[in-house]
C-alpha cells in the first residue's frame, strides 16, 4: 500500500506503526482537532472473498463502539472510502508489546496480568470473543511511573450474541497457532459454541510464556504445535524465588487456565481477577510492599526500584512526589481507623465481662432468706401448742436475662480490591451515604442485600461502581489504581 499522507479523508497520515497480512496500522492525526490516532487501514476489494473482509471490517467496528474500559483503547470512529478502503480509527497506544517485559520480578507481571484481565472481562460482558490474545496483542505504557496495559487487535474477534453469520467456514482457523486453544483448533461439537474460556486458555498460555521465558507448546512444525494443545502436555510452571517464586497460587492458577478441557478452566474472569488479587499478595505481601518504602527528611517519597535477574535496571522510576505524599495519607488513615477499632473492642470485651459478673451476682441465693427453724413448746393439759410463725418476707426478684437475640436477617458482605485507592462514599440500597471512608482494599461486612452504589478515589482519578450484594455470599469490586514498578 502506497503511503499517501491524505489516504483517508479527514487524516493526515504521519508514518507506518505496523503491517499484517490483510491491513496495515499508520500514525495519523485528525484534522479536525490535530488529536494523533492510530489508523487501521485494509483494502477491501483486494482480499480474498472467502475470508468475508467487508463484513469482518464493519463487525470489528461495532464491536469496538460497544467496548469502553481503561484496558481497551479509546474508538474514535471507523468508515469506508470511495476508494473501496476500510478505516478504524483508535487511540494512539506508545507502549511495548508485552513481550518485552518476559521474566521480570511477579510483583511486575501481576498487575499488567490484573490490567488485561479485567479488560477481557468487559470484553466478555459484552458478549464477545477476542479469539487473538497474545503478547504482541498487549501493549504496556508507563505513564507517571505507572504501567498502563491495553488490549488491541480485534480483527477476528466474534460477537457470540449477534454469531457470526457465515463469516468462519467450518474446519477453518483464525488466531495465532501457539495461543490458541483446543476449541479454536479442532471446532466443538454440534450445538456448541466458542465461548470467553478461549480467551482463558490464550491468555494462560501468555501469562505462562511471561512468567516462564518461554512458550507452553513448540514444535517446529504446524502439527507439532497442534498436537501439543490437544495433548495438554505442557512442562511444569516453576517460578524462581528471585522472581516471586514459588508462588504456588499463582502457578496454580495459569495451570487451571490452560487445561484442555475447557470445563476445567475458571469458571469467570471475576474468578481470575480475585485469584490475581491474592497472589499479588502471595508474592509480595502489603506490609512487605510498605517495609520497602520510606519517606525522607524532605517530605518525598522513595521507591526502592525492583531488579530483575535478567535485566539489571529499575522498571520504573520513583513515584511523584505529590502520589507519595497521598500514599503517605492513607496509610496514616489507615492507623487512626485501627486504633480506633481496637480501642472500641476493648471497651466491648470490658462491658460484656462486667455484664456476666453482674448477672451472676443477681442470680446466687441469699443465705439471709433460709427459713428460720420453728421453736417447741412443752405440752400441757390445758392448752394448745402454740408454734409461732415466721413473719412473711418478700423474695428480691432476680434480674431478668436478656432475651435471646433474635436472628438477624441474612446479610452478606462486600470486598473492594482497589489496592491504592480509597473508599470516598458508601451508599446504600435505601439511598443512605454512609460514613465508610476507608484505605483499600477493604471488606464491607454484615450488608443488607441489595443495590450498593461506591465511590473509589485513586490518586489520578475517582471511579464509581454499582453493585449488587446476596444473602450469604461474598460480593467483590476490583479495578485497578495499582502502581507498576
Amino acid at each position: 500500500m502506497v503511503l499517501d499522507p491524505h489516504l483517508i479523508p479527514d487524516f493526515e497520515i504521519l508514518d507506518r506503526i505496523a503491517s499484517g497480512g490483510v491491513a496495515e496500522v499508520f500514525r495519523a492525526r485528525r484534522e479536525s482537532d490535530g488529536l494523533e490516532v492510530a489508523l487501521k487501514v485494509m483494502s477491501l476489494n483486494e482480499s480474498d472473498p472467502e475470508f468475508h473482509a467487508v463484513e469482518r471490517f464493519h463487525r470489528e467496528g461495532e464491536l469496538l463502539e460497544r467496548l469502553d474500559h481503561p484496558s481497551l483503547p479509546r474508538f474514535y470512529g471507523h468508515g469506508v472510502t470511495y476508494g473501496g478502503l476500510g478505516w478504524i480509527a483508535q487511540e494512539l497506544v506508545k507502549g511495548e508489546p508485552l513481550s518485552a517485559f518476559a521474566l521480570r520480578h511477579a510483583t511486575v507481571l501481576i498487575p499488567i496480568f490484573i490490567q488485561v484481565a479485567e479488560g477481557l472481562q468487559a470484553v466478555a460482558q459484552e458478549g464477545i470473543v477476542h479469539r487473538d490474545i497474545s503478547p504482541d496483542n498487549i501493549l504496556v505504557e508507563v505513564r507517571h511511573g505507572r504501567g498502563h496495559a491495553r488490549l488491541i487487535d480485534f480483527g477476528i474477534a466474534k460477537d457470540i450474541l449477534a454469531g457470526e453469520g457465515g463469516l468462519t467456514r467450518h474446519g477453518a482457523f483464525l488466531g495465532k497457532l501457539a495461543y490458541a486453544s483446543p476449541e479454536q483448533l479442532v471446532g466443538l461439537p454440534k450445538g456448541q459454541t466458542i465461548d470467553f474460556r478461549s480467551d482463558v486458555y490464550s491468555f494462560g498460555m501468555t501469562m505462562y510464556e511471561l512468567l516462564a521465558g518461554r512458550r507452553a507448546v513448540e514444535g517446529e512444525s504446524l502439527p507439532e504445535l497442534v498436537d501439543g494443545h490437544l495433548k495438554g502436555r505442557y512442562p511444569p510452571l516453576a517460578l524462581d524465588p528471585d522472581r516471586g517464586g514459588p508462588a504456588p497460587r499463582l502457578v496454580g492458577l495459569v495451570t487451571r487456565m490452560i487445561s484442555k478441557s475447557r470445563d476445567d478452566r475458571p469458571s469467570s474472569w471475576e474468578e481470575i481477577v480475585a485469584d490475581l488479587w491474592r497472589s499479588r499478595e502471595e508474592v509480595a505481601p502489603l506490609a512487605e510492599t510498605l517495609a520497602r518504602k520510606r519517606v525522607d527528611r524532605t517530605g518525598t517519597f522513595e521507591q526502592m526500584a525492583v531488579r530483575t535477574v535478567v535485566r539489571n535496571e529499575p522498571l520504573i522510576p520513583a513515584l511523584p512526589a505529590e502520589t507519595s505524599r497521598a500514599l503517605s495519607r492513607e496509610v496514616l488513615f489507615g492507623r487512626v481507623v485501627l486504633g480506633v477499632g481496637v480501642v472500641a473492642f476493648a471497651g466491648s470485651a470490658l462491658f460484656a465481662i462486667s455484664y456476666v459478673r453482674s448477672s451472676r451476682r443477681s442470680l446466687a441465693p441469699d443465705p439471709s432468706l433460709a427459713p428460720t427453724p420453728r421453736p417447741t413448746v412443752p405440752e400441757t393439759p390445758t392448752a394448745a401448742p402454740v408454734r409461732p410463725t415466721a413473719t412473711p418476707r418478700k423474695l428480691p426478684t432476680a434480674t431478668p436475662l436478656p432475651e435471646a437475640t433474635k436472628m438477624a436477617p441474612e446479610t452478606g458482605s462486600l470486598t473492594i480490591a482497589f489496592s491504592g485507592g480509597e473508599l470516598e462514599e458508601f451508599i446504600d440500597p435505601a439511598g443512605k451515604k454512609w460514613p465508610r471512608r476507608r484505605a483499600l482494599p477493604s471488606t464491607v461486612p454484615d450488608l443488607v442485600p441489595g443495590k450498593y452504589v461506591v465511590t473509589i478515589k485513586c490518586p489520578d482519578f475517582t471511579r464509581t461502581y454499582t453493585t449488587l450484594v446476596r444473602a450469604g455470599q461474598e460480593t467483590s469490586i476490583s479495578g485497578t489504581c495499582i502502581e507498576v514498578k
